[in-house]
């Protein structure tokens, strides 16, 4: 007994001693709600924070409704599921009104969150945010997906006060429009970069819709958006990433972000996202710089929402999942909402399947497409290298730049004569592969473009073999590889900077060209798609060092639109009399011009081929 009033009183004089426990971080929302986080390290964060509202039932092809109030959490369980939704998979709030919302007009809103009230008050409520949402539907296990997936995660240094107001980076996942998710970010590594630099940051990455639920189009969605514009929408994807910017301009103060120093960042399909920001918000941008890894406002073709390649895809959907084409569009609606989430993934799939075996427009299903512009709360009056001709974008500092060889994970490797080359080229690139015009550019290509592979992508191969073609002695993978990358991201990239410096002289440019090899990769890849984004959020590991002082860079041009920093060679802007890049090479850094393949690029960039293509 007297041994254990020993142990208890030491016990006590421990616990009295030591420290207690910092308390979770909260963060309190517009309409009151509290939100729950957690620390890792010296970081905080906020997981599976709803900034949209559950586009399930029928909000299905809706454009994004703002979130229910009090705040909602992810559907972790089926009694949550109920709460949310009600017992018929429908939105508990969906059908109130949101009375003087300005979706579009991107401003601190008090009714920027719908109310669901009881007794005539708003029911405030604590949050658990330590758990992240779920994936949106895609190919890959169903166990952490679902259609209710719109969520943000936030994550901040903890040393912070909730309003420190430091800048703010909104990043969008790539994936090609048929996958990713917010979840796959990890910016714990780049948040520690600045903190080791005294450049606080906050990060929030999200998840947005994918295939056929974020980007279906065809003749049938044209027409129903344009009879019910609040009904169904076009593009999705861009919409909710649209959404997620208004959601975090009226709520990220309260995690200690600054909402006028908002910055949206984006890779791959993530990237080409903020370029379809930029031409969505052209006038008064919520938003003070754009990053762009590996993607522009154009890359993927951005056709008639209504061409037939689209009402094609949009057809098979609907006889994949039994609902009949000849209905009326309202009736096609109806069979369509009515489907599981699961079913809708699933017919999504077998396209992306088809396109995998049997080349289509873009090399992808479900991408974006013409939908009106600003005037329709979309993104693209038009292809996007003309709204850009036309100086309809935002005027905001830029940071742009792509790794050296792009297209090696995309080229087929089986093209072993010219003619299964153009096939495929002509194939994924021209609405009708076999018209004059398409061959005619398609032989002005093939001579800047040429069948040699000391002039093929991988440009500086590994082993320093340049006549090495990797798959055959007459195999044309270079040749695809460099003239995929160059049309789907090189040429727009200098497009897109073209234009900014012609329309918007005033605006601060910085592009980068990433040539350093990642530890295991294959020879034949060179240094490819996605190389860059492993440094800058740390996750390569040969080279610390080196992702610190990327990770500086893009905080500091996040901070104050300047990428330069002490202690590092300075970056010049890009400018129309010096188009001059920052290199990352060997594990280092230099200046270089931005003149690799100017005449093969400069043919891209005719008017004609960005008509055929695109772009």
């Amino acid at each position: 007994m007297r041994l254990a009033v020993l142990v208890t009183l030491a016990l006590v004089a421990l616990t009295n001693g030591a420290p207690a426990p910092a308390a979770a971080p909260t963060a309190k929302l517009s309409d009151g709600s509290v939100l729950t986080g957690g620390t890792q390290g010296s970081q905080v964060y906020w997981y599976g924070v709803r900034y949209a509202a559950a586009p399930v039932g029928n909000l299905r092809f809706a454009p994004p409704k703002a979130p229910p109030s009090p705040a909602q959490g992810p559907p972790t369980s089926q009694s949550n599921r109920r709460r949310q939704y009600g017992g018929n998979n429908t939105y508990a709030g969906q059908n109130q009104a949101e009375a003087g919302q300005k979706l579009w007009n991107i401003e601190e809103d008090p009714d920027e969150q719908t109310s669901v009230q009881k007794g005539g008050k708003v029911q405030v409520q604590a949050i658990d945010s330590t758990t992240k949402g779920p994936r949106c539907p895609q190919s890959g296990s169903v166990s952490d997906q679902d259609e209710d997936c719109l969520f943000m995660n936030i994550q901040r240094p903890a040393s912070l006060s909730n309003g420190a107001n430091v800048p703010v980076l909104l990043f969008f996942h790539g994936g090609g429009f048929q996958g990713g998710s917010g979840n796959d970010i990890d910016p714990t590594a780049f948040i520690q970069a600045g903190i080791d630099n005294s450049q606080p940051v906050l990060v929030a990455t999200i998840n947005y819709r994918l295939g056929a639920l974020g980007f279906a189009s065809g003749e049938t969605m044209e027409q129903l958006r344009d009879s019910t514009p609040s009904n169904v929408g076009l593009n999705l994807g861009f919409r909710d990433m649209q959404r997620a910017l208004v959601w975090t301009r009226a709520n990220v103060a309260s995690f200690g972000g600054d909402p006028d120093r908002i910055n949206i960042w984006g890779q791959s399909a993530g990237a080409f996202g903020v370029g379809a920001l930029l031409l969505g918000n052209p006038d008064s941008p919520p938003f003070q710089g754009a990053l762009m890894q590996s993607g522009t406002p154009g890359g993927p073709p951005i056709d008639s929402a209504s061409t037939g390649t689209k009402t094609d895809q949009f057809n098979r959907l609907l006889d994949n999942v039994g609902c009949d084409q000849n209905d009326s569009n309202e009736g096609k609606l109806s069979c369509l909402r009515s489907q599981t989430w699961k079913t809708i993934r699933k017919a999504s799939i077998q396209e992306q399947s088809r396109a995998s075996s049997d080349y289509i427009r873009g090399s992808y299903p479900w991408t974006a497409c013409i939908d009106g512009g600003v005037s329709r709360k979309g993104f693209f009056s038009d292809r996007p290298s003309v709204v850009l001709s036309q100086g309809n974008f935002a005027k905001v500092n830029l940071l742009s730049g792509n790794n050296e060889d792009e297209g090696t994970p995309f080229a087929p490797q089986s093209f072993d004569d010219e003619e299964s080359f153009g096939d495929w080229y002509k194939k994924i690139w021209f609405e009708d592969p076999d018209s004059d015009e398409a061959n005619s550019a398609f032989s002005d290509l093939l001579q800047a473009y040429p069948d040699d592979p000391t002039v093929g992508s991988p440009y500086r191969p590994k082993n320093g073999d340049n006549d090495n073609r990797f798959f055959g002695d007459t195999n044309q993978f270079k040749r695809a590889a460099s003239i995929y990358a160059d049309t789907r991201f090189q040429s727009v990239r200098r497009n897109l900077l073209k234009n900014y410096l012609k329309k918007s002289p005033k605006t601060s440019i910085y592009s980068y060209h990433f040539a350093n090899y990642r530890d295991g990769d294959a020879d034949y890849l060179g240094i490819p798609h996605g190389a860059d984004l492993d440094f800058v959020l740390g996750r390569n590991t040969q080279n610390p060092s080196m992702d610190a002082k990327i990770a500086q860079r893009w905080i500091a041009f996040a901070t104050n639109g300047n990428p330069n920093i002490d202690g590092l060679a300075n970056w010049p802007k890009y400018t129309s009399k010096n188009k001059q890049l920052l290199q990352y090479r060997d594990g280092t850094s230099s200046i270089v011009q931005d003149d690799f393949r100017v005449d093969a690029m400069n043919v891209l960039n005719r008017d004609d081929i960005l008509a055929l293509t695109g772009r």
